[in-house]
């Protein structure tokens, strides 16, 4: 895995897993996934801006995320978390503002002095996540992950 591309698979007819490798400790990337005011700064693909960020980090709290983009309606998105394993594992039920729900579990996973960070997301049939492929999501997380690199980049070590 190369230190930018964002490797994508699709390990059952359900799920979609994204993977990307980061030059950092996964305790700061699971500190830039866990904290408003890290999120907000890297969670904006393309020209998107997070208006909404808000983070009951505890198993049974609540993550609600907003989307604003010029032109646009708003994306909003609603989880809880289910299991909170710092710094190694989140999982949590996804849904989309008027969407299935979906299970997303995110592993942070360190490698020969850097971490792999792996998303694999449950959709609740083979269509949602066929559904969800054709969007170009791939591209936005990519965009994504673009920032939280140079975000990791300016962050102190833990």
């Amino acid at each position: 895995m190369s230190k930018t591309d964002l490797e994508v698979s699709l390990p059952s007819d359900r799920e979609i897993s994204m993977a990307r490798s980061f030059d950092a400790p996964r305790e700061m990337i699971f500190k830039a996934y866990t904290m408003p005011e890290l999120l907000k700064r890297w969670l904006v693909p393309f020209d998107s801006e997070l208006a909404v960020c808000e983070i009951d980090l505890r198993v049974g709290g609540k993550l609600r995320l907003v989307w604003r983009m010029e032109g646009q309606p708003d994306l909003g998105l609603t989880s809880i978390f289910k299991e909170i394993v710092p710094p190694e594992r989140l999982v949590a039920t996804e849904i989309f503002d008027g969407g299935a729900e979906s299970l997303s579990t995110l592993i942070f996973e360190e490698r020969g002095g850097r971490t792999v960070m792996t998303n694999t997301i449950l959709y609740d049939s083979k269509e949602t996540r066929d559904f969800v492929l054709k969007t170009g999501m791939s591209t936005g997380v990519s965009d994504a992950y673009d920032k939280l690199e140079a975000l990791l980049a300016t962050m102190p070590a833990a």
